[in-house]
């Protein structure tokens, strides 16, 4: 059997206001997002940096709570939160269940802090919200927010997490920062945030500068 020869296809021209008005579109598009990619957020104020050195958490909760944060599906993370200290539960020691449905979103424009000297002293990077019960590790309560503020202290990197609903912080120095793909200058053109899950225990990890990313502890913790 011959094989069918395909049809000839008439050229057709797109009228030339449609296609001016096309470009303009997608000209004006670009320029937009490459403006948000590249254009470092404004600071937290001085007084909140300072204020989150000093452990007055209050001040940097109502500074996070004006801040944008990305609740598009993808963006974030939901899932319900690891209880109890070693998985799966059926080994020798395994105690671990499920425990509080929670989600984590990132601050909008936390991919496009500068350089880690910026993060330094001080950024929200995230916030997590639990859905039904409250999750102690995080400083949630029940139908709670928790802030994800991220600083150096005494050569440490600290993640604080600032509950909505309480004066006190959890604070937890095994915070680490690490680039995004060593050797190949990659920079990130969205804000995202995670759970990471191991059979050790659960972490955060979220975008935290330009070309690097946070997680709430050190990867070899987890193995």
């Amino acid at each position: 059997m011959s094989a069918l020869s395909p049809l000839p296809i008439r050229p057709t021209r797109m009228p030339v206001a449609i296609a001016a008005v096309i470009a303009l579109a997608l000209s004006q598009n670009c320029r937009l997002e490459r403006g948000q990619d590249t254009a470092a957020p404004a600071p937290p104020p001085a007084d909140v940096r300072a204020a989150a050195a000093e452990g007055r958490f209050s001040t940097v909760v109502e500074y996070a709570k004006g801040l944008a944060y990305d609740a598009v599906p993808g963006a974030g993370d939901r899932q319900r939160l690891m209880t109890g200290t070693q998985c799966p539960p059926w080994v020798k020691g395994g105690d671990c269940r499920y425990g509080a449905l929670a989600r984590i979103e990132p601050q909008r424009d936390a991919h496009r802090i500068p350089d880690t000297l910026d993060l330094a002293a001080g950024r929200v990077i995230a916030r997590i919200i639990t859905e039904d019960s409250a999750y102690a590790k995080l400083n949630l309560r029940a139908n709670d927010t928790t802030y994800w503020w991220i600083d150096r202290v005494k050569g440490r990197w600290r993640s604080a997490f600032l509950s909505s609903q309480r004066a006190t912080a959890v604070i937890d120095t095994n915070a680490v920062w690490h680039p995004a793909a060593v050797g190949h200058g990659y920079t990130w053109h969205q804000a995202i945030a995670r759970f990471v899950w191991s059979e050790k225990d659960e972490a955060l990890w979220a975008t935290c500068t330009m070309f690097g990313c946070c997680r709430s502890e050190d990867e070899s913790a987890l193995q």
